[in-house]
């Protein structure tokens, strides 16, 4: 399971500046290693993709607004094939064009079982200087130390059955307006009735 804390729960070692999310946010169910057979018979599973080296993405329950939840994590894993010139000394022979695959992770998808119902508090933020210790551990904390993501979606939602969540509200900003992020996501994630604006 990774923790929400975690700033860079895969070891990320380079930045890839490319975007995993989206800026739409779309509240469906998805799924994941720990997202299948009965448990995704019975949860509302929200998967998340992100490169936490220029995004990062966070899931709050309603009213407990300093605790982000945790969730399974799974790298996202780049591929690069290399062709080099070996020599194998048992052999005692050089082996031409011989190609080596190498795996970096480039970023992480988090699933989070929500259960059949809940109200919850969804946040993407996009930056656009690429941090390689990764962003963290929420979007709050991060705009406290006066660093605002470039764009940004916040969105308050109902689980309403294991396949089903209605969207409640939602928030979105881009350049100059993002420096109001902290200010709209502890509106929305106040417990009681939510009003729509």
């Amino acid at each position: 399971m990774v923790n929400g804390y975690l700033f860079n729960p895969y070891g990320v070692r380079t930045c890839n500046p490319i975007y995993f999310g989206d800026l739409n946010l779309e509240i469906k169910k998805g799924f994941g290693t720990y997202c299948q057979g009965e448990k995704y018979e019975r949860n509302f599973c929200l998967a998340l993709l992100y490169n936490n080296c220029v995004e990062l993405a966070n899931l709050f329950i309603v009213g407990m607004c300093d605790t982000p939840m945790a969730g399974y994590g799974e790298p996202i894993v780049s591929y690069k094939f290399d062709r080099v010139d070996m020599y194998i000394p048992a052999y005692g022979e050089e082996l031409e064009d011989v190609e080596i695959m190498k795996t970096e992770v480039v970023g992480a998808k988090i699933t989070y079982v929500l259960g059949s119902q809940g109200e919850y508090v969804v946040v993407y933020a996009r930056y656009a200087t690429p941090s390689p210790y990764g962003y963290g551990p929420t979007v709050v904390d991060v705009a406290r130390r006066g660093i605002y993501p470039t764009d940004a979606v916040i969105k308050r939602f109902k689980v309403v059955g294991p396949n089903h969540a209605e969207v409640l509200d939602s928030w979105s900003c881009s350049g100059y307006g993002c420096r109001d992020i902290e200010n709209a996501f502890r509106k929305m994630c106040v417990s009681g009735e939510h009003q729509s604006r």
